[in-house]
């Protein structure tokens, strides 16, 4: 929506690794890390998705698909906020 290319994986690696140059070797560390943990965080959600279906707290529906997608978007801008406050260097992101 911005037009800013905000590159999430490649700024998650950076910021668990703390490797900020952009040699080929670090440049595929940080891909790696930060794509290993992009897809961690989502196994997460999906199995707090799945509690919350078998649970009977939602229902598999397109409100509650709307519901649990602003939940989810609130919680990452949170975590994100966080992350960036307590990183001790956190990349410079527009």
């Amino acid at each position: 929506m911005s037009k800013k290319n905000t590159r999430v994986i490649h700024i998650l690696g950076t910021m668990v690794t703390g490797d900020i140059s952009n040699t080929n070797d670090l440049k595929t560390k940080v891909l790696v890390t930060g794509s290993i943990a992009h897809v961690a965080v989502g196994i997460l959600f999906c199995f707090g998705y799945f509690l919350l279906w078998n649970w009977g707290v939602l229902d598999i529906s397109v409100l509650d698909s709307i519901i649990i997608g602003a939940i989810s978007g609130v919680q990452a801008v949170i975590v994100w906020k966080s992350y960036f406050m307590v990183h001790q260097q956190p990349p410079q992101v527009p």
